[in-house]
């Protein structure tokens, strides 16, 4: 196949990832900007705050299917070898989280990167990282889904080495967590007045925000008595 198709594959993955569909929500039917409110960030779970639960599940089926299913599942049918759909995958997670529309801000990529570990063939990984990370460690140890999150990546590694050590499955899960960790350690500009720089990284890379309390993160609390 000549490569003119590939680098139009991947353009297209890199900007059906960019749509940011969360923000894009919140702008026509709430009349809202998600970057500027709450948390500052156009995730599912700033949604949620400002635009209901019911947005915030529409949106997510959209980045789980839209995003991360349906392309590459066309990519598939088209008959394109598996480390273009890999690729692929990797550069619609990087879009969704430096969207082109929203001068390079963007989510965290969890539910799309979801839909393209589902769609690759990695289930069994996929479903020990749902029980393990999800039905018992949220569910039944600790109730804070950033830390969860971060675990359940760290695990697809595990799991991809130990179930399947194919070398494109390991680049894939190895780049995933990769972007996770740069995406969560950058994606606030500014420490919070007085804060200590290396408890705020531990805590971005761990739980996913600047200060231990989730409630008073999602409220913005956090940053409004500093302000």
């Amino acid at each position: 196949m000549d490569s003119i198709f590939y680098v139009l594959v991947f353009l297209t993955s890199f900007f059906i990832g960019s749509l940011p569909i969360s923000y894009w929500y919140g702008k026509i039917f709430k009349d809202i900007d998600l970057l500027q409110i709450g948390t500052k960030s156009v995730g599912s779970a700033n949604l949620s705050v400002f635009a209901g639960k019911k947005a915030s599940f529409f949106v997510a089926v959209l980045d789980f299917g839209l995003k991360g299913i349906i392309p590459l599942s066309v990519l598939g049918l088209l008959g394109f070898e598996e480390w273009v759909q890999i690729i692929s995958g990797l550069l619609i997670v990087c879009g969704h989280n430096w969207s082109l529309f929203i001068k390079f801000k963007g989510g965290r990529g969890i539910l799309t990167s979801l839909g393209i570990i589902l769609t690759i063939g990695l289930w069994v990984e996929l479903l020990l990282i749902c029980i393990l990370a999800g039905l018992i460690g949220r569910g039944l140890i600790y109730k804070d889904s950033g830390f969860w999150t971060f675990i359940g990546f760290f695990l697809l590694v595990v799991f991809v080495l130990i179930f399947n050590p194919d070398k494109h499955f390991v680049v894939f899960s190895s780049i995933l967590i990769l972007m996770l960790i740069v995406k969560r350690l950058i994606a606030n500009t500014r420490l919070l007045p007085g804060a200590n720089i290396y408890r705020t990284l531990a805590y971005r890379l761990i739980f996913d925000r600047d200060v231990r309390s989730r409630s008073n993160w999602i409220s913005g609390q956090s940053r409004n008595s500093n302000t």
